[in-house]
């Protein structure tokens, strides 16, 4: 293990949690939450021990993300300190869930217990930053703390896993090699003409300030039925995830009206020899497009998805986020400028139960009290395990209702079903599963900018326009918004630490409702006091 601190950047997938985490303060959606029924007895002091040899064996857990100048910088640390918190009831698990969490502060990964239903039973919370853990990642967590748990026995220092600056540096050096290059031109050609973000048509226009809550809603599928989508999946030399993602697809462009539909799948960034043991944020959402007037049965629906996944593979090990980077795709305020739908997918049928000894865990529901919380529109959760497939449905509940939910949950349940008995219909018998079709609500207008009186000085003016030119690579355009001229959240933050330099410590949330020169000039005219003007 180290004994001095060291610094490294964020990966592109982590700027982007870092800039969605900083605007959406304490309602942050990016935390990984969750709760497990232990049914037998377990050793607190085997627990601590095996959490610290877990954070001391990787570096990602003993990182914090903080701010240089503006700027977001990781800091792997030589050690923080661990401990299991004890709680005494579901308020205080409430509590544990809900407090706010500052990536600066350590430790990353933080667990606590609490009395479970029964006398022999208890209740194990967890809950990690998503800036530096994911799922695939917590997968790894548990099995190394099920394997440190030894009551009684001697605490030996764990061997060091697979460090994420490795795979970052890994990653950095491909994106600049004739491989990283023929990618990013494939997804060029592939992204040409940009697709235009759908999601099901919503209940309310989106506000200018989303609260990142969430509304779910969920579905379940037996073995039989599942059985028989593999079947289906086998006739048609695919995966049966290609056939559930198609009816993804299908379900969401019917809902809408739209033929060009394009969703964002979620993968590990584990496929480079050695990143399976890897803790950090390494996932990725890289898009997959179809066209559904091109397909007029579920078999050519799921050539074009099992297209678009083979175009992942064969595009190559770098994530999408890097990528993106590269594009000339427009940035909008109102979330990823390619998709708004993601799907994520778990097979659990061969893993193994999580033991502490003699104890079995087993995941079970968030206390009520812990609110939902929405990164995007619509996020779809398909987990497959032994008894079937459980589905779990996650819409921003600031354009959705929950019965919108409950009907896509169904509607997406019900498709599935009715390919499973008959997937040789054509595509329009599908009719628009889960909700009817509508145009999509006018936006709600973002917050007016902040003005002074007087208005800014010229001088000012001139100023953000200089940052705006070294940030863009153009000048300014008239009342044009950064992210219509090309901008991204990535180059906002490289605004936020020129600013900085230049004497004026703006939040950052401040420049992403401000994004024209005028109204940006105008807002620090306005707060231009010390140290919101920095000496």
């Amino acid at each position: 293990m180290p004994d001095t601190e060291v610094a490294a950047v964020l990966s592109p997938a982590q700027m982007a949690v870092w800039v969605a985490d900083q605007l959406a303060g304490e309602n942050s959606p990016f935390t990984i939450n969750r709760l497990y029924d232990v049914r037998g007895t377990l050793d607190l002091g085997a627990l601590d021990a095996a959490l610290a040899g877990v954070v001391a064996r990787h570096e990602a857990l003993r990182s914090v993300v903080v701010s240089d100048g503006g700027q977001p910088v990781q800091r792997v640390l030589p050690a923080v300190p661990t401990a299991v918190r004890v709680l005494d009831d579901d308020a205080a698990l409430v509590r544990f869930f809900t407090g706010a969490w500052d990536p600066a502060t350590p430790p990353v990964l933080r667990l606590a217990v609490a009395p479970g239903r029964h006398p022999s039973e208890h209740r194990l919370a967890l809950r990690a930053h998503h800036l530096l853990c994911d799922g695939t990642s917590l997968g790894v967590i548990l099995r190394d703390l099920a394997a440190g748990y030894r009551p009684g026995a001697p605490v030996a220092a764990p061997d060091p896993a697979p460090g994420f600056r490795s795979w970052l540096r890994a990653r950095d050096a491909e994106l600049d090699s004739d491989r990283g290059r023929a990618a990013i031109e494939r997804w060029r050609t592939l992204l040409s003409p940009a697709p235009v973000p759908v999601s099901p048509p919503a209940d309310r226009p989106r506000p200018a300030e989303p609260s990142h809550l969430g509304v779910t809603s969920g579905f379940a599928l037996p073995a039989e039925v599942m059985g028989r989508l593999d079947a289906v999946a086998a006739s048609y030399r695919t995966t049966t995830f290609t056939l559930l993602l198609a009816a993804v697809h299908l379900l969401i462009g019917r809902s809408a009206g739209a033929d060009d539909v394009t969703i964002g799948v979620v993968d590990s960034g584990r496929a480079a020899p050695g990143s399976a043991g890897i803790v950090g944020m390494l996932a990725s959402t890289a898009p997959v497009r179809v066209d559904l007037a091109g397909a007029g049965t579920v078999a050519e629906l799921v050539r074009q998805v099992r297209r678009g996944l083979a175009e992942l593979l064969e595009i190559g090990r770098l994530p999408f986020d890097a990528v993106l980077e590269h594009l000339d795709v427009a940035r909008s305020a109102d979330g990823h400028p390619l998709f708004r739908v993601i799907v994520t997918h778990l097979d659990e049928r061969d893993r193994p139960p999580l033991r502490f000894g003699d104890a079995v865990a087993a995941e079970g529901e968030l206390p009520a009290g812990v609110p939902a919380r929405a990164r995007t529109d619509l996020t779809v959760e398909l987990i497959r395990g032994s008894g079937g497939l459980r589905g779990r449905l996650e819409l921003s509940a600031d354009r959705y209702e929950p019965a919108t939910a409950a009907r896509l949950a169904e509607g997406l349940g019900d498709l599935l079903t009715r390919i499973s008995d008959d997937p040789g219909r054509p595509l329009a018998d599908y009719g628009a599963p889960g909700a009817p079709a509508a145009g999509e609500p006018a936006r709600v207008g973002p917050g007016q900018p902040a003005e002074a009186p007087d208005g800014p000085p010229a001088e000012l003016v001139d100023l953000v326009a200089g940052v705006w030119q070294e940030v863009l690579g153009r000048p300014a355009d008239g009342d044009r918004s950064f992210f219509e001229l090309g901008g991204t959240s990535h180059g906002l933050v490289r605004m936020r630490g020129l600013l900085h330099r230049r004497g004026y410590d703006v939040p950052l949330i401040r420049l992403f409702h401000n994004p024209t020169v005028p109204s940006v000039a105008a807002y620090l005219h306005a707060t231009a006091g010390p140290r919101t003007r920095v000496r």
